[in-house]
């Protein structure tokens, strides 16, 4: 309170000493346009050879001087107004309209630093929020990329260990095949060593044969894995021949009734 009465003290005395020295000033250049007035009389205008413009000259001189008069006036009614205000501010009578002032700058104070207060929180309780998400994130995909790493470290171990072990009819079958066909060996698929093939489309141009067979080997049982151009699947099981059966068949029951001399 004290200090806020203090600074419109500083305040009031200012505006009456600017206020003097502005009318100190207008009359200062009210009298230096009346001597620039008095210069045009009526012998030096009609003495002249521009008559007309001197006379415009004079008129705009006049236009001035009543303007610096007006302004003159109103600053005398200008000071006045200070005077008075600095008299109630020196006895006084402006404490209320101080105190009332004073408060409502401390009332806007106090809702700011609340409203500050606020947005604060708020901004922290939302990093807070963010810095949470961004955590459990982070940790969930730190998780998941650990869990992916033992994926594909176990697979790529498996595939080592067991492609070793794949029999030879099927590497040298694997030579000789195109890049279509292949086998699918404890889950694992090899496919052949050659180019895919050409074939005509509809229109008639040559395009990579995108079917696709595979032999899988379950146990002593083989599946036949085949996509067609559609990308459709379908398995078939593949049946023994029986073939060589009958072959061992009539092989051995002719040892059995041929008669073996000694």
């Amino acid at each position: 309170m004290y200090k806020l009465k203090q600074k419109e003290g500083y305040r009031k005395v200012y505006d009456v000493r600017l206020c003097k020295g502005e009318i100190f000033k207008a009359k200062n250049e009210l009298k230096g346009l009346i001597n620039r007035l008095d210069e045009y009389t009526e012998e030096f205008i009609e003495a002249s050879e521009n008559s007309e413009e001197l006379r415009d000259k004079k008129k705009r001189l006049e236009r001035k001087i009543l303007q610096k008069k007006e302004d003159i006036k109103q600053l005398n009614v200008d000071l006045i107004e200070y005077e008075e205000l600095l008299k109630d501010h020196e006895s006084g009578k402006l404490d209320t309209e101080y105190t009332q002032k004073y408060e409502n700058k401390e009332e806007e104070k106090n809702i700011r630093r609340e409203k500050r207060n606020e947005k604060r929180s708020k901004t922290n309780s939302e990093n807070r929020e963010v810095s949470k998400q961004y955590y459990n994130n982070n940790r969930k995909a730190s998780s998941k990329e650990r869990y992916m790493q033992k994926q594909y470290d176990y697979h790529y171990k498996y595939f080592i260990k067991n492609s070793a072990k794949l029999p030879d009819f099927m590497r040298r079958n694997l030579q000789n095949m195109t890049n279509n066909k292949g086998y699918i060996w404890r889950g694992i698929w090899f496919y052949g060593a050659k180019p895919i093939p050409k074939i005509k489309d509809k229109d008639g141009k040559m395009v990579e044969d995108n079917t696709l067979k595979m032999h899988e080997i379950v146990n002593k049982e083989t599946f036949i894995r085949f996509k067609d151009e559609e990308g459709k699947w379908t398995i078939t099981k593949k049946e023994k021949s029986s073939f060589r059966n009958n072959t061992n068949f009539k092989t051995n029951n002719h040892f059995r009734n041929k008669k073996i001399k000694y």
